[in-house]
């Protein structure tokens, strides 16, 4: 599966629930995990080597 695949996958996941969630995923503690699992996976080449 292809970095473009997941990124599609995901804009399509979050336009489903966009509507009921935006309130949700505008919240601190959501956006900060987000944001921790977006570095996690970004770091993860480096952790492995």
């Amino acid at each position: 599966m292809t970095k473009t695949f997941w990124i599609n996958h995901r804009i399509k996941t979050l336009t489903a629930i966009a509507p009921r969630r935006i309130l949700h995923w505008r919240s601190p503690d959501v956006l900060q995990r987000g944001f921790i699992k977006k570095t996690l996976r970004n770091h993860k080449p480096v952790i492995s080597n």
